[in-house]
């Protein structure tokens, strides 16, 4: 004789218990760490990351990015992290030129199933000439901001006076072509970053002046 399989102790005329569920919706978004020259040769190297909201098979991500110059296509190389939500790439073979020129990284989250699509342009500058590249900042170990330039700094170079961070004298940190901009009070969120050409920096900055980024708002402070 076939007996109802229940709970013990549970009365059997209870309504069936529904719970409801919210299915987590994939997201996408790109993160560009650094443009800096390579090691060897008159080219350069740009990394940064793929993040989705939601667990993505490597190979979907990698279908979702593409990254070119003057229309052809350069190659990227992948590190997925175990969890499957961090992507990160270094894309390489970023020819400089006579002429400055761009690079482009182009997304379209459909073979993650997303709706999202775009592209980015990156500043190539000339072979030979001196520039900002890229800025960001950064928050962990110790907020800064990390300025990157097309050729390597020197050590040894005099930059007093020539860079401020909200309106005081920062403590800087130059590793190669990269500048490390450590703010006098890490707890303010939004930081104005001015970098004056003077005579500190390389002869051949082509761009007199300064530049400016405002408002650079500085990442949440990674959960622990």
């Amino acid at each position: 004789m076939y007996k109802r399989q229940g709970l013990d102790g549970v009365d059997e005329t209870l309504p069936p218990a529904e719970f409801p569920l919210q299915v987590m919706r994939q997201q996408l978004s790109l993160t560009v760490q650094s443009l800096l020259p390579a090691e060897a040769g008159e080219k350069m190297v740009l990394t940064g990351s793929l993040e989705t909201r939601d667990l993505a098979e490597a190979e979907a991500v990698e279908k979702s990015l593409r990254a070119s110059q003057d229309n052809q296509t350069l190659p990227v190389r992948w590190e997925h992290d175990k969890a499957g939500f961090r992507h990160g790439f270094t894309v390489s073979g970023i020819r400089r030129g006579d002429q400055a020129s761009q690079v482009t990284l182009s997304w379209d989250g459909s073979p993650l199933g997303v709706e999202n699509q775009g592209e980015r342009h990156y500043n190539v500058p000339a072979v030979a000439a001196f520039e900002v590249t890229n800025v960001r900042a950064v928050n962990y170990p110790k907020p800064h901001v990390e300025v990157n330039f097309s050729e390597a700094l020197q050590g040894s170079q005099n930059l007093n006076g020539l860079v401020t961070l909200n309106g005081k004298a920062p403590r800087l940190e130059v590793d190669g072509s990269r500048l490390r901009v450590y703010p006098q009070d890490d707890k303010e969120e939004n930081v104005a970053l001015v970098i004056d050409a003077g005579h500190g920096w390389r002869k051949n900055w082509k761009k007199p002046g300064r530049v400016q980024l405002r408002n650079l708002r500085r990442p949440p402070s990674p959960k622990r």
